[in-house]
């Protein structure tokens, strides 16, 4: 298994992120975030891109969140290989 951590993000965008949000998020969510901004999982069959929380809010707009699960945001996409 291969684990790609971006660079943490500035304490400033944590902050803009959670003024952005009407929940709170896990704890372990923010303990990564205090640690990377982001990060992609990969092992021989599957892929997890963890996004950056500075394009969570554009992505979201980007994949109409809203339209299908209002009061979600998504953090993730996933990938598995079909044989």
């Amino acid at each position: 298994m291969s684990i790609n951590k971006k660079l943490a993000p500035s304490k400033d965008d944590i902050k803009v992120f959670l003024n952005k949000l009407d929940f709170t998020l896990p704890i372990g969510y923010l303990e990564f975030l205090k640690v990377s901004n982001g990060a992609e999982i990969a092992n021989e069959e599957d892929y997890v891109l963890l996004w950056p929380l500075t394009d969570l809010f554009d992505l979201n707009l980007a994949y109409d969140m809203s339209s299908f699960a209002s009061s979600l945001v998504l953090v993730f996409i996933t990938s598995t290989e079909q044989e």
